[in-house]
């Protein structure tokens, strides 16, 4: 097996990085089954050195899927921060942000069920 297995020549001669996506994690990239990253260079040298960076990077966001599998919490942090991205690229309409708001209140009243392990208790108002 090469070292460098996910460095690939394209019979255009430019180089690219082509990464399988572990089965469990494939929900958190929109169900791909393989990232390309191009290269953009036909020399081998330089696209070794590019493809290392761009190999590390999609690893991170490896990392970034795995920790969201086991802890919940970073799973609506990543969702967030996507949300977040998605609106400065295009404006959302009310009825998106309040679809948004009812998923996040309801994943987040799931989170704190599984930390306490028992139906969350909220405040009781006061009478009076």
């Amino acid at each position: 097996m090469p070292i460098m297995s996910w460095l690939q020549r394209r019979p255009s001669g430019v180089y690219r990085v082509r990464r399988v996506v572990p089965e469990r994690l494939r929900e958190y990239f929109d169900g791909r089954t393989i990232i390309t990253r191009g290269l953009g260079t036909r020399d081998p040298v330089v696209a070794k050195r590019k493809g290392l960076v761009v190999a590390a990077e999609i690893e991170r966001q490896f990392a970034e899927a795995d920790a969201a599998l086991k802890n919940p919490t970073v799973a609506t942090y990543k969702a967030i921060q996507k949300y977040a991205e998605e609106d400065r690229q295009r404006p959302r309409s009310d009825r998106e942000e309040e679809g948004f708001d009812s998923w996040l209140d309801d994943r987040l009243a799931r989170i704190i069920r599984e930390c306490t392990r028992q139906r969350p208790r909220w405040p009781q108002r006061a009478q009076g």
